[in-house]
């Protein structure tokens, strides 16, 4: 019973560890998700007392394993951006004297005054600072919480 046991062990931690890469620090995100999710579904079906309230934090820091794995913030953070000022679209430059390129920033479909596109390059930034922000707090919960709770995980 005890092979069975590693053999399907083995069988359910082979596409997590076939897709990690030593130079990619998503993958802690991606082998620590997968170890949280597994401990979430034995210790939410086991004895103790407290199996559920366990479980359900085991499953919170899984959560944002998954979530700090994707590392989709910038893009959730530009949806309102997005949808008030359109793609982004070409990159404005100004020819200077000697033919060399000035960079003014990007244009958005939607930016159709310079005012516009600043507004709309301004906002672009602060998307950027939130998204930031939010990975930030992301991280900070995911390990305040395992140190608070890790030492309780077992059943």
């Amino acid at each position: 019973m005890r092979v069975i046991e590693k053999i399907k062990n083995l069988i359910s931690w082979f596409p997590v560890i076939w897709n990690d890469f030593d130079w990619d620090y998503q993958s802690i995100y991606r082998i620590l998700e997968h170890k949280l999710s597994r401990m979430e579904n034995v210790i939410r079906g086991g004895y103790a007392v407290d199996a559920e309230a366990t479980a359900d934090k085991i499953k919170f820091c899984s959560l944002l394993c998954k979530r700090l794995a994707e590392c989709d913030y910038l893009e959730r953070a530009l949806i309102p951006h997005k949808r008030k000022w359109g793609s982004i679209g070409d990159l404005i430059t100004k020819e200077l004297p000697g033919g060399t390129l000035e960079w003014l920033g990007p244009k958005w479909e939607k930016a159709d005054t310079e005012e516009k596109r600043l507004q709309a390059e301004e906002e672009f930034r602060r998307a950027g600072r939130r998204a930031d922000w939010r990975q930030e707090q992301d991280k900070n919960e995911l390990f305040d919480a395992m140190k608070k709770y890790i030492t309780g995980w077992w059943d």
